[in-house]
């Protein structure tokens, strides 16, 4: 069964937000940008979040991170909890 076993939260390059980056049990990942939601390229999806995670990236160029469900490790090197915004909803029915 797949399931999220680590995310990543971006900045957005505007400055008007931030986006969740998923990588799960199966070595995919998933991101909520604009840029991996519309954009397909070669049969898949891609976006410059998803490549710093696969690139092994993700955790020097997020602003926050951690494996899901624990206690996360911010760029600052403090932790915090996960942050107070919608969570996406993971069904795979």
């Amino acid at each position: 069964m797949k399931a999220a076993v680590h995310v990543y939260w971006f900045e957005s390059s505007s400055g008007s937000g931030s986006y969740e980056t998923i990588r799960y049990n199966d070595g995919t990942v998933s991101c909520n940008c604009p840029g991996w939601t519309k954009r397909t390229r070669n049969g898949g999806r891609e976006c410059k979040h998803t490549r710093a995670v696969l690139s092994g990236c993700g955790d020097q160029m997020a602003k926050t991170h951690g494996v899901v469900g624990v206690i996360l490790a911010t760029a600052e090197g403090a932790d915090e909890r996960t942050p107070g915004k919608p969570q996406r909803r993971f069904n795979f029915d």
